[in-house]
């Protein structure tokens, strides 16, 4: 088994294959968890082989999440409550009883697609629908390729509007996760969905501060944890207090510094999650030139006063930009007044 193969980030990939890493039994199962190129049935195989070839270890206790003594048991479990849930899913059911939506990320589109638009009254209408929509964008490429990176059903309950089932599945129909199962036990809810989050794992990575790192656009969930490059101050894994160290969950697992707007100016967030990060290789739109001089002001490379006129220029260049000459009149007329 191939375990570096599981992080998604090829440059923490890489220096983890070049520092010759030793993955153990507990960061495997976390990895293979979070590993956005493999279907869950994928993940289950992967899992099955740990068990078969890993040693045992205790899955430790943190914030809501449930005390195991084995992972081996655990990921038994975990899997036994997966099978369970998805076959439950797409188990016929009485018609009339529920409604189904779709919804799908397309590559190169900056968001899903509508949500959830259309309602239909069985789950093979609601597929058949959603392969139509999907065939219809696919038109001008190669038979068999599609641009569809990710869909998802939703399932809702007539009679409860609260009962609702959410599946996200891989382009070719596997399914990738259980979004949300409004109907599952507190005892399936708890191993199915709190134990991987409330892991906070310390890998080691190559980034330091100063660098300007990103999470890749063809992240399908890029809108919701990091748009664009930014020019990293941390992570929580260079210092953990050790309230992060005992208690920390995923969330923790983030890195933070200065993000860049539109208009040129900066702001100081945090992102999740810090194994999905990579350096980032350009290109630069006019607004993100600023990130350079403030990586190389952080590494010590430039002084300040450069700093400073850097971003003033910046600042000017993107207002100078955001007029709308181009957009309202002819290009003839704008060179006859010199403007371009």
């Amino acid at each position: 088994m191939d375990i570096c193969s599981f992080v998604n980030s090829r440059d923490i990939r890489e220096h983890l294959r070049k520092i010759g890493y030793s993955f153990n039994s507990l960061e495997t199962a976390w990895l293979i968890y979070a590993c956005k190129r493999l279907s869950y049935e994928e993940k289950k195989e992967y899992w099955r082989e740990l068990i078969d070839t890993m040693p045992d270890c205790e899955v430790p206790s943190r914030q809501s999440g449930e005390v195991w003594n084995s992972l081996h048991a655990f990921l038994k479990r975990y899997i036994e409550v997966m099978d369970r849930q998805i076959s439950e899913f797409y188990r016929d059911e009485p018609r009339g009883n529920y409604v189904y939506r779709y919804s799908f990320f397309y590559k190169g589109d900056a968001s899903w697609c509508e949500d959830y638009e259309s309602i239909f009254p069985s789950l093979s209408r609601c597929l058949e629908a959603y392969h139509n929509d999907a065939a219809d964008l696919d038109e001008n490429l190669a038979p068999g390729e599609t641009g569809v990176v990710r869909y998802r059903i939703k399932r809702q309950a007539l009679e409860d509007p609260c009962d609702v089932f959410e599946i996200e599945c891989m382009s070719d129909g596997q399914t990738a996760e259980i979004l949300h199962n409004a109907s599952l036990s507190e005892e399936d809810s708890g191993t199915a969905f709190d134990v991987f989050e409330c892991l906070w794992f310390d890998f080691p990575t190559p980034f330091q501060k100063g660098d300007i790192v990103w999470v890749p656009v063809e992240d399908n969930r890029i809108k919701w944890h990091c748009d664009g490059g930014f020019v990293l101050l941390g992570l929580s894994t260079w210092e953990p207090s050790d309230l992060i160290k005992s208690c920390g969950d995923n969330t923790d697992m983030n890195g933070y510094g200065y993000f860049v707007n539109p208009n040129g100016t900066f702001y100081h967030e945090v992102m999740y999650n810090y194994m999905d990060l990579e350096f980032y290789r350009g290109p630069y739109k006019l607004n993100e030139k600023i990130l350079l001089a403030l990586s190389k002001y952080l590494k010590g490379e430039i002084r300040v006063d450069l700093l400073l006129c850097a971003y003033r220029t910046v600042l000017l260049q993107v207002a100078s930009d955001d007029i709308m000459l181009k957009c309202w009149y002819p290009e003839e007329d704008l060179k006859e007044l010199g403007l371009v």
